[in-house]
């Protein structure tokens, strides 16, 4: 073949990264003729992504539910349209590290942003709603007694849905996951993967093409394109797995440049100790919480089907 092979993907926010190490691991590069990012698609887009799809010579998909709003991007729709040449791939999910990350939705079910973006810590707002001051909401984070009562579990929990989600794609990498997860951070955040775990699943993908990939080990300055929301490991997890990663000690997000009711302007990204962040999401909460819901059960968010 004298062109190079193209690539339509579709998927969430791990698409693009994805879409981008595939000419690395392809010999004679890819083509990636369009990247669908689901949650920006309405039907009304299906026109123009038609070409792309239809000219490519592989759609690599992630699984997305017959229920999902957008019909020509689920699953079965590509596959019922584009027959063999649909892959699948699992939406690549692992609440493990920090099982008090959530999503926090104001009263009328928009997102509330904070320091990590839409991301919220569970044992923070549980903290602020107990009236404790920063210093107890930063012990609380780490006591023993409090995470294992309601986190106990949960990274083998994480580990087993995610291998019977994958069972119904046409790759594996939980197996490959749970041989690493300890010693090598392959998350940032509970949906946003490390590049190395990006890079495997990309590879995967090209075997089930008939490809011969490259290799995809990641050089040491490989950059982290999901890595701009990020805590510290949860400590008790960190213990209790005995993890060796490296995992650096302050937070990673974006800067609170101003909060009223019903609105959080947030600005560059920024970097910060864990009490500096607590005390923003506090002043979040002293300004917003009253527009927030009751609390939901501080239990990882599932992936979506």
């Amino acid at each position: 073949m004298n062109r190079k092979l193209r690539f339509a993907v579709v998927g969430n926010c791990q698409a693009r990264p994805l879409a981008q190490t595939l000419s690395a691991l392809v010999e004679g590069g890819a083509e990636i003729t369009t990247v669908a990012v689901v949650h920006l698609l309405k039907d009304s887009d299906e026109k123009a992504h038609a070409d792309a799809l239809n000219g490519a010579d592989w759609i690599l998909a992630q699984t997305v539910a017959d229920t999902y709003p957008c019909r020509f991007i689920q699953t079965n729709a590509l596959r019922e349209s584009h027959g063999a040449k649909v892959l699948t791939w699992p939406n690549l999910f692992f609440g493990g590290y920090n099982p008090e990350l959530m999503y926090v939705r104001d009263k009328d079910r928009r997102p509330l942003p904070g320091p990590l973006g839409d991301y919220h810590s569970a044992t923070v707002l549980a903290a602020w709603r107990a009236g404790m001051d920063i210093d107890s909401a930063l012990a609380l984070n780490s006591d023993d007694r409090y995470n294992r009562r309601l986190y106990e579990g949960a990274a083998e929990r994480a580990l087993r849905e995610l291998g019977r989600r994958e069972a119904l794609t046409d790759i594996r990498v939980a197996d490959w996951i749970r041989e690493r997860v300890w010693t090598q951070r392959l998350f940032f955040t509970f949906n946003h993967p490390a590049q190395a775990l990006i890079a495997e699943t990309a590879r995967q993908l090209c075997v089930r093409a008939g490809l011969a990939p490259a290799s995809t080990q990641q050089p040491a300055s490989a950059s982290e394109p999901l890595s701009q929301y990020r805590l510290p490991m949860n400590p008790w997890v960190r213990a209790m797995q005995g993890a060796t990663l490296q995992d650096p000690e302050d937070c990673a997000g974006v800067e609170v440049l101003e909060v009223a009711p019903g609105r959080v302007v947030t600005g560059a990204r920024r970097q910060w100790p864990l009490d500096e962040a607590i005390a923003s999401f506090y002043r979040i909460y002293d300004v917003c919480g009253a527009d927030l819901p009751p609390p939901p059960k501080p239990v990882p968010p599932r992936a979506p089907a």
